[in-house]
This record gives C-alpha cells, structure tokens and sequence, in this order.
C-alpha cells in the first residue's frame, strides 16, 4: 500500500551578499509570512537597526508590511533571509528539542535517552567543527 500528499513548499531562502560598503538590497515578503535574518559576516543595519554577525533579527509578519530593505555597513557583509507561510502550530520547546506538544517533546527527549529513532549515535557522535 501507498501513501501520496501534496508537497507542502513555500519556503524561502535568499543568500545576500554584499560586495560594497552602503549596499542595500530590498525583497518583497508576501504579506504575513513569518521571516527573520541572520547575518552570517560583517554587519547588516535594517531601517535605523544594526545586526551584528552571527545574530539573527526577527522581521514583522504584519499584513501592513510586505518588503524589507536591508543595508551593509560594511564590504564583505553576508546573511540570510528566512521566510515563509506561518504554520499556525503549537510549539512546545526544550533545549535543541523543538515538538507541537508537551506529550511529543517529551516523548523525544526518551528517545534521546534510550538512544532509538533516530538517535542511536548520539552520543558518540562527534562535531567535525567543533570537535565534541
């Protein structure tokens, strides 16, 4: 027996860089998506807001506000723009552990413990970045 569904797409990722001090870009959002950008290097500035590297900056999901304009304060300033249909879910949330409800968080959380679907190496397994 078979099981079809409709693919379930929508999301968006956009790779910006930025080769010039004062660049700025500008992307439309389809009005309500859920969006946010993390600045992979340099520095990003968002309206009168600087975005450091490494930080992530939640953008508006009003309906009243369907673009963004971002700006480098620097050459070299890289991110990535997130965005996409909010899925209108619970979110329960522990650490690393991100469920719909109590019940299935902690359910993952056993899994961890008893290292079974999906985490049999676990831990043994070791980050080649960051060596633990």
């Amino acid at each position: 027996m078979s099981v079809t569904s409709p693919p379930i797409g929508g999301c968006w990722y956009l790779h910006i860089k930025f080769n010039k001090p004062q660049a700025s870009f500008k992307q439309e959002l389809p009005s309500g998506w859920t969006s946010f950008v993390y600045v992979l290097s340099g520095a990003l500035f968002i309206q009168s807001e600087t975005i450091s590297s490494r930080t992530a900056a939640i953008l508006s999901s009003d309906t009243n506000e369907n673009y963004v304009c971002l700006g480098a304060e620097e050459g070299g300033t890289e991110a990535v723009l997130f965005a996409a249909k909010p899925l209108n879910q619970p979110v329960a949330r522990f650490g690393p552990f991100v469920m719909n409800t109590k019940e299935e968080l902690q359910k993952a959380l056993l899994d961890y413990r008893m290292e079974i679907n999906g985490f049999e190496n676990a831990r043994r397994w070791k980050s080649s970045i960051g060596g633990r």
